[in-house]
C-alpha cells in the first residue's frame, strides 16, 4: 500500500486505462484507494458501464469521454424508462419486399424502386436519411434483397428464367453499393452465381450478411430440397453448400460459425424432432452435400416431443450479426458489442386436436460458444441438459411474434406486444409492448451480485401501466401434450412492459433496432411504419 501512495493518482489512471471491465471490478474490491480511483473517474466509470450496457466505445467519435458517458447513461435510461423522443410515420409501399438491418429500413414500391430509409437517433447523433435506387438501374427484377450499411453492402437476387428463349435454372446474386447500386467495390466478383437442378419457380430466399460472408437460404416450394450457401463475397469464393429437406432456418454465430435449425428424424425415436447444430463452414469443402455428410459440426439436442406432435416450422433469428459494427462515417459515441446477442428460436408446433402454438427458445450466444469445443471431437453431440437448462430460457408469450415480420430481436432485446388483459382481466382491453432483455451483466447488475443462486426471488419494479419485471426463477414447461417430460430452464431476464396508447395497434407487429421500436399499422387509412426514436 506504501508503494502505491508513492505514485500520483494520474498515473496510476493511465496504468487502469488499458484494463478492460472485469479487471477494473476485481482491482475496485483489492483497497480503498482503487475502489475510489475507479468509481471517481469518469474515463474508468465509462469502461465499466460500457460493458454492463452491452455496448463498445465508438472509436471514430469526435467526442470526448465525458460527453460519451454522459449520452450513454442517457440512452441507457432512455431504453429503462421508456421515454421516446417523437414518433415519424413511415409510409407503407406493399412491394412484397422489405428489410430491417443496421439501423435502415427498406422496401421496394408497385414499379420496382428499392426506398430506403435511415433510422435517426438524437442521442447516438445519427440522422435521417431517405434515397431510392429506381428499377433501371439494376436492369433486372429483383427478386428478393439484403443490405447491410456498415459495409454499404446491397445484395440482390436475380430468380432464374425458368421459361422462354433465354431459359436458364441460374440464380444470379449482384453485389451492389447500398448508396449508389453501382458495383460494389470491394466485390472481386460483382455477380455469384447458383445453378438450380430442378425447375422450381417458388423459390423464396433467406439473405443473411456476416462481415465479409453472405449466406443464402434456398427455400423450395415443390423439390423439398432446401439448400443454404455461404459465399465470400469479397473473393467470390464459395466457403459451403449443404442440401436438404431438414434444414429450416440459419443464423451466423460468428465469421467462421454457423447455427442451423433443423427438422429431422431422431436416432432414438420413431418420430420428427427439432436439434441446431453449429458448423464450422470454413472447415468444411464447398461441395455439395447433405447435412448428414457434414463432419464439423456440434449437435444441440432438444427434450423429446411427444409423437403426436408434428413440427410446423422451425426458425432461428439474431440480428445484427456477430462482430457488426456501424460504419465509421457515422461517429457514434457507443455501439452494441460483441457480447450482446441473443438467439430467438420459433418452434411452431401443432398437438393432435391442438391449435398452432409458438414456442419461443432464447438462447445467448455464449451458450453456443461454449461448446464448440465439441467440434471434431468423440462427442460431437450435446444433450438437453448439458446446454438447456441453465444456458437458455424457453417461454410461450401470450401473443406469438409474427412469421412474416421477423424483425423482433436485436442484440439482447426482444419485442412483442400483447393484450393487457390477457394477464390481468382487471386492467381492460389496453395493448401492451414487451421488450425482453438477456443481457446478462446487466441483471446482475441490478440484483446486486456475481451470481444467482435458487432462492432468489423475481423483482418487479414500476405500475401495472409501466413495470420491469426481472425474472431469475426457473420457467417450467408442463404440457405432456407437447414434451415428453417437464422442461425446466432458468436463464435470467428483465422484460419492461408498457402501453402503446394506441387502440388501432391491440393486433400491432413490433420490429426492433437499436435506437428505436417499430410498430407495422395496417389498421390506419394509409397503412404506415411507426417509428418510435429515443
Amino acid at each position: 500500500m506504501a508503494t502505491l501512495r508513492i505514485l500520483p493518482n494520474e498515473l496510476f489512471v493511465k496504468i487502469l486505462e488499458f484494463l478492460d471491465f472485469r479487471s477494473l471490478c476485481r482491482c475496485r474490491q483489492t483497497c480503498h484507494l482503487l475502489q475510489a480511483l475507479v468509481e471517481n473517474t469518469t474515463a474508468l466509470k465509462y469502461t465499466i458501464d460500457l460493458a454492463i450496457s452491452g455496448q463498445d466505445d465508438g472509436l471514430t467519435s469526435a467526442l470526448g469521454t465525458a460527453e460519451r458517458y454522459a449520452l450513454l447513461k442517457k440512452y441507457q435510461a432512455a431504453w429503462d424508462n421508456v421515454t421516446w423522443k417523437d414518433e415519424r410515420r413511415l409510409r407503407m409501399f406493399h412491394g412484397g419486399l422489405w428489410e430491417l438491418y443496421g439501423g435502415v429500413l427498406a422496401q421496394n414500391n408497385s414499379s420496382g424502386e428499392l426506398v430506403f430509409y435511415q433510422l435517426p437517433s438524437s442521442i447516438r447523433g445519427i440522422e435521417e436519411k431517405e434515397w431510392s435506387h429506381k428499377h433501371s438501374k439494376f436492369l433486372f427484377h429483383v427478386r428478393d434483397f439484403g443490405m447491410d450499411p456498415s459495409s454499404d453492402l446491397l445484395v440482390l437476387i436475380q430468380a432464374p428464367q425458368w421459361v422462354g428463349a433465354n431459359a436458364d435454372h441460374t440464380h444470379r446474386i449482384h453485389l451492389r453499393s447500398l448508396s449508389t447500386a453501382g458495383q460494389h467495390p470491394s466485390a472481386r466478383t460483382p455477380v455469384l452465381t447458383h445453378i438450380q437442378d430442378e425447375r422450381d419457380a417458388g423459390y423464396s430466399y433467406t439473405i443473411q450478411i456476416s462481415g465479409d460472408y453472405v449466406g443464402i437460404l434456398f427455400n423450395t416450394m415443390l423439390t423439398g430440397e432446401n439448400e443454404l450457401l455461404i459465399w465470400n463475397w469479397k473473393k467470390g469464393i464459395l466457403e459451403i453448400d449443404v442440401v436438404g429437406d431438414e434444414v429450416n432456418s440459419y443464423a451466423f454465430l460468428s465469421e467462421r460459425y454457423v447455427v442451423i435449425c433443423l427438422i429431422a428424424m431422431s436416432d432414438t425415436y420413431e418420430c420428427v424432432e427439432p436439434s441446431l447444430f453449429v458448423l464450422d463452414f470454413l472447415a468444411e469443402t464447398p461441395e455439395r452435400q447433405g447435412f448428414s455428410d457434414l463432419e464439423h459440426v456440434v449437435f444441440f439436442r432438444y427434450p423429446p416431443l411427444q409423437s403426436t406432435v408434428e413440427i410446423v416450422e422451425f426458425d432461428i433469428r439474431s440480428d445484427p450479426a456477430p462482430e457488426w459494427k456501424p460504419h465509421p462515417d457515422f461517429r457514434v459515441p457507443f455501439h452494441i458489442n460483441d457480447s450482446a446477442r441473443v438467439y430467438v428460436l420459433s418452434l411452431w408446433v401443432q398437438g393432435q386436436g391442438q391449435e398452432l402454438e409458438c414456442i419461443v427458445h432464447f438462447v445467448p450466444r455464449s451458450t453456443f460458444y461454449s461448446k464448440v469445443n465439441h467440434i471434431d471431437s468423440e462427442t460431437p453431440s450435446i444433450s438437453w441438459e448439458d446446454w438447456g437448462p441453465s444456458g437458455s430460457r424457453l417461454l410461450v408469450p401470450s401473443r406469438a411474434h409474427s412469421s412474416a415480420w421477423v424483425c423482433y430481436v436485436y442484440g439482447s432485446r426482444y419485442i412483442t406486444s400483447c393484450e393487457n388483459n390477457q394477464d390481468d382481466p382487471s386492467a381492460g382491453s389496453q395493448s401492451l409492448v414487451r421488450v425482453y432483455d438477456f443481457n446478462q451483466l446487466a441483471i446482475k447488475h441490478f440484483v446486486g451480485r456475481g451470481s444467482y443462486s435458487k432462492d432468489m426471488q423475481d423483482v418487479t419494479k414500476g405500475d401495472a401501466d409501466c413495470r420491469t419485471e426481472y425474472i431469475t426463477t426457473d420457467s417450467i414447461f408442463e404440457r405432456d401434450d407437447i414434451f415428453e417430460e417437464e422442461v425446466r430452464t432458468s436463464l435470467p431476464y428483465r422484460v419492461r412492459s408498457f402501453p402503446l396508447n394506441v387502440a388501432s395497434l391491440r393486433q400491432a407487429v413490433m420490429l426492433l433496432s437499436e435506437d428505436n421500436i417499430i410498430a407495422v399499422d395496417t389498421r390506419s387509412e394509409a397503412d404506415v411504419f411507426r417509428i418510435q426514436t429515443i
